[in-house]
């Protein structure tokens, strides 16, 4: 079976280029009209379980997704954004964002570090692995929790310049469930 993993749709933030993190920001007009799209395409799909984030644009998003599906939208914390400290809401325009997602630069702004966001993501996936091989699970989360997602099911990826990994707001991937082998 499969995972589907959606990055939750535009907020404002998102449009005028401020970095959220775990700020609680919630979906605007193109956000939803994304989330629509989403539900729309996925109609023929069949999802056992969602799980998102508890913030509001990750919840917002599987509901309007969950109109296909009738289900408890179960959340996770472990799957919410990256904390990225004090530059949360700063525009990514006046911080250099590409070096907080390169693993030989230190920690700065008392944000959390990429190790940290991957284990939580990793244990996550791991708790999620074995329903996934009977059933198809949606996760709804964030562009940060895309990239552990993705190095997750290709540990190659973690070579890769990590930032082109984010996926776009409403951007869907699927992979297949597997045994991970520690």
């Amino acid at each position: 079976m499969s995972i589907y993993y959606v990055r939750h749709g535009q907020t404002d933030w998102n449009k005028l280029g401020y970095l959220q993190g775990q700020s609680d920001i919630a979906l605007n007009e193109e956000g939803i009209k994304q989330a629509k799209q989403v539900r729309d395409a996925m109609k023929q799909v069949h999802i056992d379980k969602i799980i998102c984030s508890p913030l509001q644009r990750t919840r917002h998003t599987a509901s309007i997704i969950n109109e296909n599906y009738g289900l408890e939208i179960h959340e996770d914390k472990r799957i919410i954004e990256r904390y990225f400290g004090e530059v949360e809401g700063a525009k990514r325009k006046d911080i250099v964002f590409e070096d907080f997602w390169k693993w030989e630069k230190p920690v700065q702004y008392g944000m959390e570090s990429i190790d940290e966001v991957f284990h939580r993501v990793y244990d996550f996936l791991d708790d999620i692995m074995e329903e996934a091989m009977h059933q198809n699970i949606l996760v709804v989360a964030h562009g940060g929790v895309s990239i552990p997602f993705q190095c997750y099911f290709d540990e190659e990826n973690r070579k890769k310049d990590l930032i082109s990994l984010i996926l776009k707001n409403c951007e869907v991937a699927q992979r297949e469930s597997k045994v991970k082998v520690k």
